[in-house]
């Protein structure tokens, strides 16, 4: 892996050109993960998709505490109801 990421920075081969779309780049290359172990691990990389979900929920489900009721709480206050919250057995299906 090693010497893999040394010619891939030095663009040498077994890894030269370059491609807009790095995973259709990665998954074109004639040879085998098994013998460079960079091609697996990049192909890994780029395959995960991103998202933000989980943390827009929890955006989403704070809104209802920053009410005029609920502005006064502390960093703290507000943090330790959202700990608590979020490791009940049900927080994952969504219930408040």
């Amino acid at each position: 892996l090693v010497n893999d990421l040394k010619a891939y920075n030095l663009c040498r081969a077994p890894f030269p050109g370059g491609h807009t779309n790095g995973l259709a780049w990665w998954e074109s290359l004639a040879f085998s993960a098994d013998r460079h172990p960079l091609k697996g691990l990049a192909i890994t990389l780029l395959s995960i998709v991103p998202h933000a979900a989980d943390v827009e929920r929890l955006f989403s489900d704070m809104g209802s505490t920053q009410s005029l009721k609920c502005c006064n709480l502390s960093v703290n206050t507000f943090e330790g109801k959202y700990s608590i919250k979020y490791s009940l057995p049900w927080s994952s299906e969504g219930y408040s």
